[in-house]
């Protein structure tokens, strides 16, 4: 966080340092003309995912090829396939969580973060406390991380409506485009 600043919606640095480098140097190491990897992702869980294919070429990880074959599937497709084959499933489940990924994904919901205040309360403060501190060193509100406003780097329209009808407090983007006063 200390050189990109918080990973962003627009800008998941994240995912390239974190997972899509490790996991192409592990292909290139292992499998010599790459690989084919099933990913569970599901057209509903977000607009990119609504218009993936059902088997495609990441960018990023030139040596493999992904395929999701439960692309079509809803949440209840999910879960009645897991009961029916007593298929073990990640625990995180049962305390509220209703998608696994980065714990501090930026696309992750608010309620995500919430829910991450009780389940793992160590992860919480030390997330809430980095961003506090690059607030602080940018000169942004407490707002900025109360709210969740970390996660983006251009505000949503609907968010840039709320700061015109608002007036309490003041903030920027680092780097972005956007300022909004609430």
């Amino acid at each position: 966080m200390s050189v990109f600043g918080p990973p962003t919606m627009d800008t998941r640095w994240c995912c390239k340092i974190c997972k899509l480098g490790p996991i192409t140097r592990l292909i290139d190491e292992n499998y010599e003309g790459g690989c084919l990897s099933f990913i569970g992702q599901r057209q509903y869980e977000s607009h990119a995912r609504s218009i993936s294919k059902k088997v495609w070429k990441n960018p990023w990880v030139g040596n493999q090829v992904g395929a999701s074959p439960i692309q079509e599937w809803t949440a209840l497709h999910v879960w009645l396939y897991l009961f029916r084959t007593k298929a073990p499933y990640n625990p995180a489940y049962e305390k509220g969580y209703d998608r696994m990924g980065c714990w501090l994904c930026p696309s992750s919901s608010l309620a995500d973060f919430f829910q991450l205040e009780e389940s793992h309360p160590d992860l919480a403060k030390k997330l809430n406390s980095r961003l506090l501190a690059y607030a602080e060193k940018m000169g942004l509100s407490l707002e900025w991380v109360k709210y969740g406003l970390w996660r983006y780097k251009r505000y949503p329209r609907v968010l840039q409506k709320l700061a015109e009808k608002k007036r309490n407090f003041s903030y920027s983007i680092p780097g972005g485009s956007n300022r909004a006063s609430f």
